[in-house]
C-alpha cells in the first residue's frame, strides 16, 4: 500500500518507534538467506535479531516459516536519537531482552523459542554472550558467509555482514523462501 495511502497512521507508528513501512525489506531478506543456507530450524521455534544501524528487526519463527515480526528503533551501537535511554544501571542489551520478552509475550502461541538466531549488526560472538544470560534463551550463530562459500571459514578477511544483500540477490534469481513482494522500489 503506498504510504501517502496510509500517512497518520504511520506518523502514530513513528511516534510509538515503530517502522512497519521497512519491516519487510531487511528481515525478511535475511530470513530468506539464511533459510537457503540452512540456517533456519524447521522442527523447533526461534526467534532471528537482525540489527541494521538505526533498526532492530526480530522475527518469531515457528515450523520454519516466519510468525510474528516487529521492528523497534534501536541499535546497540548508537542508539537512534529518539531511541529509549538507558536507566542507570541498565545496558543496551538489557533494553534488547526487555524486547524480546515483550515480543514473546505479545504471541499468543505460547512455545518458547529454541534460541535466538543473530544477524546483521548483530553477528558479534560478544553480543551473544551477553544476550544469552540476559535472556536465558541459548543463542546461535551462524556463519552465511562460509555457507555460501566455504572458502570464506578460513582464515583471513571475512565478507561483511551481507544477509540482507544475499537474501534480495536470492530474490533476484527466483530463490524467495516468502514469496514476499519487496517494495519493487526498493528492490531494484
Amino acid at each position: 500500500m503506498p504510504k501517502a495511502s496510509i500517512a497518520r497512521h504511520l506518523e502514530i507508528f513513528h511516534d510509538a518507534g515503530l517502522d512497519p513501512s521497512a519491516l519487510d525489506l531487511d528481515v525478511c531478506a535475511a530470513f530468506n538467506a539464511l533459510r537457503h543456507a540452512g540456517a533456519i530450524d524447521a522442527e523447533r521455534p526461534q526467534l532471528l535479531l537482525h540489527g541494521t544501524p538505526k533498526f532492530t528487526k526480530l522475527m518469531l519463527i515457528d515450523q520454519g516459516k516466519p510468525r510474528s515480526i516487529r521492528t523497534i528503533r534501536f541499535s546497540l551501537d548508537a542508539p537512534a536519537q529518539d531511541a529509549p535511554v538507558p536507566a542507570a544501571g541498565s545496558s543496551l542489551v538489557e533494553i534488547l531482552s526487555r524486547e524480546i520478552s515483550r515480543l514473546l509475550l505479545a504471541d499468543a502461541a505460547g512455545s518458547s523459542p529454541a534460541h535466538l538466531l543473530l544477524s546483521g549488526e548483530f553477528e558479534d560472538p560478544g553480543i551473544a554472550r551477553d544476550l544469552e544470560a540476559a535472556t536465558q534463551i541459548p543463542v546461535k550463530m551462524f556463519d552465511l558467509a562460509a555457507a555460501i562459500d566455504p572458502s570464506f571459514a578460513k582464515e583471513g578477511p571475512r565478507p561483511p555482514r551481507l544477509g540482507a544483500a544475499l537474501g534480495l540477490a536470492l530474490k533476484g534469481a527466483g530463490i524467495d523462501a516468502l514469496g514476499m513482494d519487496f517494495r519493487q522500489d526498493e528492490f531494484r
